[in-house]
């Protein structure tokens, strides 16, 4: 599933496990950099990285994956076939912009309307410590 708002720029198709990502929540990242850099990973098969979508400090969001795909940004196995992974251009301590956050909450919304979930902070919606 596409999102309607989001620039598609896939990543590499060796990027993700096999199995179907069930979705039972989000997980929110920071990028740790700029996006040129992060496209660049999101791209190269020979970096193990991956993740659905990366939300510019512009507000614009970009698609790398389907939800049903299992990518591997969470830490395990586990977490990356049942989470859905949003990435944030910026750095650990760095504030979201207000674009960032807007299209955040857009983003979220519709990943809990595809996927006919309620959102619950520590149920269906997780930060990368936890």
């Amino acid at each position: 599933m596409n999102y309607p708002l989001a620039i598609q720029v896939p990543g590499h198709p060796s990027k993700v496990y096999s199995e179907k990502n069930s979705g039972v929540g989000v997980i929110l990242h920071s990028i740790e950099g700029y996006w040129s850099y992060a496209n660049d990973e999101v791209q190269d098969a020979q970096i193990p990285l991956s993740w659905h979508f990366s939300v510019l400090k512009n507000g614009v969001v970009e698609q790398h994956y389907p939800l049903s795909a299992s990518c591997w940004h969470a830490g395990n196995k586990q977490a990356n076939t049942t989470l859905i992974g949003i990435e944030h251009e910026g750095v650990k301590g760095e504030p979201l912009t207000e674009a960032q956050v807007q299209s955040s909450l857009l983003l979220v919304r519709w990943v809990a309307a595809q996927q006919g979930w309620e959102m619950e902070r520590g149920v269906t919606m997780f930060e990368h410590n936890e």
